[in-house]
C-alpha cells in the first residue's frame, strides 16, 4: 500500500498566520516565546516555561567554548578556509553525532543517570542502596563519559552550572542528586572530576527531557559556538588551512604510479621519427 500522506505536528503555514507546533505564531508564540524555547519545542515538540527557558540560557552562555584550536571547531575553520559559511557550519555538526565529543555526547551521560536510577527504582534517599548500585555501576563502566577533561585539573563549565543550579533552586532534582553523588564517589576512587556532559545531562533530565531529547537540546544550545567559527573562517578565508607544508608530512608507501597514458606518451617520445614515405 502506497502512503499518500505523511503527517506532522511540527507546523502549517497560512495566508493570515503561520503554525508551529499547534501554536499560532503570531497570537501566542509572538511576544511570549524566546529563541531557546522554538528550539526547545523543535525538540520535545512542547512549550516549557520561562524558567526552564532561563535555565537553558544560562547552560547556553555556559557552553561557550568557542576556541578554534578545539575540535571539532577546528573542522570548521578548515572547511571555511574554503569561504563558504554553511558548509563549515554543517561540518561541524556531522562530525559529532554518535561520537564521543561534543554536545552530541550528552546522551550517553544521560544514559549513565537513566541507568542509575531506574536500578535504585526512584528511591534516591536510601543512600545504602544507592552507593550498593554505584558501585556495581562502576565496576561495569571502565569508561565514563561526562568525567575527566583534557589538559586541565577540573571543568570550570561544571563548577559554574552548580552555581547557576544552586541560584535556581533546582540542586534537588532526583538526577542532579544522583550525579552529585556519583561525582563524589568517582572522585575518590578514579580521581576524575565531572565535566559539563555530567551536569547538563542531569539537569535536563530533571526538567523534564528525555535521553533522546538530550543531545539535540545541547547541540542547539551551543550553535553559536560553530557560526562564530564558520562565518569568521569564511570571511578570513586562510590559504595556510588548506594545505599542509610540504615539511610536516612523509609519505611512506609505494612509489608514484605512471598513468597508461604517461607512459605511452613516454615511450613514443623515445622511438626514433621515421621520414614518411612519399611517391
Amino acid at each position: 500500500m502506497t502512503q499518500s500522506s505523511i503527517p506532522t505536528r511540527v507546523a502549517h503555514g497560512g495566508h493570515d498566520d503561520n503554525r508551529y507546533f499547534g501554536y499560532s505564531t503570531f497570537a501566542e508564540l509572538l511576544g511570549d516565546e524566546t529563541y531557546t524555547g522554538l528550539n526547545v519545542m523543535a525538540v520535545a515538540g512542547r512549550r516549557v516555561d520561562r524558567a526552564s527557558r532561563e535555565m537553558l540560557d544560562d547552560l547556553a552562555v555556559i557552553t561557550t567554548v568557542a576556541d578554534p584550536r578545539i575540535w571539532p571547531l577546528k573542522l570548521t575553520r578548515v572547511v571555511a578556509s574554503y569561504g563558504g559559511t554553511l558548509a563549515a557550519f554543517a561540518a561541524g555538526q556531522l562530525c559529532m553525532e554518535g561520537d564521543l565529543i561534543g554536545p552530541w555526547s550528552t546522551r550517553f551521560a544521560a544514559e549513565l543517570w537513566a541507568e542509575l536510577r531506574n536500578a535504585i527504582d526512584d528511591d534516591c534517599a536510601d543512600d545504602t542502596r544507592v552507593q550498593a548500585e554505584m558501585t556495581s555501576l562502576l565496576a561495569r563502566r571502565k569508561r565514563l563519559v561526562g568525567y575527566g577533561v583534557p589538559f586541565q585539573a577540573h571543568d570550570k563549565r561544571f563548577f559554574a552550572l552548580r552555581q547557576r543550579v544552586e541560584q535556581r533552586g533546582l540542586q534537588g532534582g532526583p538526577h542532579w542528586r544522583l550525579q552529585e553523588a556519583f561525582s563524589r564517589r568517582v572522585e575518590a576512587e578514579r580521581g576524575l572530576g565531572p565535566n559539563i556532559l555530567a551536569g547538563a545531562s542531569a539537569l535536563l533530565l530533571d526538567l523534564g527531557f528525555s535521553v533522546a531529547e538530550t543531545p539535540a537540546l545541547m547541540t542547539f544550545l551551543a550553535q553559536h559556538n560553530f557560526a562564530a567559527n564558520a562565518i569568521e573562517g569564511a570571511r578570513q578565508a586562510p590559504a595556510v588551512l588548506r594545505s599542509l607544508p610540504v615539511d610536516t608530512a612523509t609519505y611512506v608507501g609505494e612509489p608514484p604510479r605512471e598513468s597508461p597514458r604517461a607512459i605511452a606518451a613516454r615511450r613514443g617520445a623515445d622511438s626514433p621519427s621515421v621520414a614518411p614515405v612519399t611517391g
